[in-house]
């Protein structure tokens, strides 16, 4: 998947699909002119952001996404997998 996914002309066709944050900075920068605002949500991001945390608690969030993604892939119903996955994560942070 990341062999296609981050190809720049997968990431422009996804863009053109849907508008959103481009994972490559490259096609990034071919949207800058036509399409200012996200580039500036971008900017933002940079500016305010946070960058999630990379701390042991956050395994309640990212272990069962990685559980529901490998089913996806495997197959299994996407709503089904992430609704389990969610409530996993919640009986974990409560």
């Amino acid at each position: 998947m990341t062999n296609f996914f981050l190809r720049p002309e997968v990431q422009l066709a996804l863009f053109k699909a849907n508008p959103s944050v481009p994972a490559l900075k490259g096609v990034l920068q071919q949207i800058k002119t036509t399409d200012p605002l996200i580039v500036k949500a971008v900017e933002v991001g940079n500016e305010n952001g946070q960058i999630m945390p990379s701390i042991p608690a956050m395994a309640a969030v990212w272990g069962p996404l990685g559980v529901a993604e490998a089913a996806i892939v495997g197959g299994a119903d996407p709503k089904s997998a992430v609704a389990s996955a969610a409530k996993a994560i919640e009986a974990e942070i409560k």
